[in-house]
């Protein structure tokens, strides 16, 4: 069973209203489906439309390397 997510911002093609649409996608299907909630409307899109994803940004936290432990030694002053 697919989970339907309602988009925000997205305006109904038939009847205008807007945040009254929810995707989903069959885990065995290639389409990606949407409904208006208000009027009813339904259609599919196919998931061959290539999307453009921003990279994530890099981190301290992914930038874990490997770091060569020196150890110190303290010269007491005489």
């Amino acid at each position: 069973m697919a989970i339907k997510r309602f988009v925000a911002g997205v305006v109904c093609p038939k009847c205008g209203q807007s945040d009254v649409i929810r995707v989903w996608q069959q885990p065995e299907e290639q389409k990606q489906y949407r409904e208006c909630v208000d009027c009813g409307y339904q259609d599919s899109l196919a998931n061959d439309i290539k999307v453009n994803v921003a990279k994530e940004p890099d981190t301290r936290v992914q930038r874990q390397a490997v770091v060569e432990v020196q150890t110190v030694r303290f010269i007491e002053p005489s």
